[in-house]
């Protein structure tokens, strides 16, 4: 599945209504998440969290994250990779991709990669999107 969540709400006190749309977001895209894990198609969502879910004690996170159902026990492919958008501008990735553990032993850890813009465009980054794309290989058996 392919997500694109909303965007403001970048902090867990955060009490915005941006915050109130994304965590509204959230039961939704968890309940998606728990009925697929339940499921034998293996399950890989990926785009534009707009949230740091790598950062320590992240709410959203943890509420898609929660490990029930057990296949429901979710690592992020982003955790610890290296951020290289815009010069590093951002340093924590918005953009993920999670996969349940079925899935895990396709990825190609080694592939993980950050698509960044040239440096010789750099006088119009800004009319571009402030995303990177991150992709990684699978290899499924």
């Amino acid at each position: 599945m392919s997500v694109h969540l909303k965007s403001g709400c970048f902090e867990n006190t955060s009490t915005s209504s941006a915050c109130e749309t994304l965590l509204a977001q959230v039961p939704v895209l968890e309940g998606w998440i728990d009925a697929a894990a339940e499921s034998p198609t293996p399950l890989i969502v990926l785009g534009d969290f707009n949230r740091r879910l790598t950062q320590p004690g992240d709410r959203v996170w943890a509420d898609l994250d929660d490990g029930e159902p057990a296949n429901a026990d979710l690592p992020t492919l982003t955790q610890d990779m290296p951020v290289s958008c815009r010069d590093n501008t951002f340093t924590e990735f918005i953009d993920h991709i999670v996969v349940d553990r079925a899935v895990l032993p396709w990825v190609d850890r080694s592939s993980f990669r950050q698509i960044t813009y040239r440096q010789q465009d750099k006088a119009v980054w800004d009319q571009l999107s402030d995303h990177c794309p991150v992709l990684v290989e699978l290899w499924i058996r």
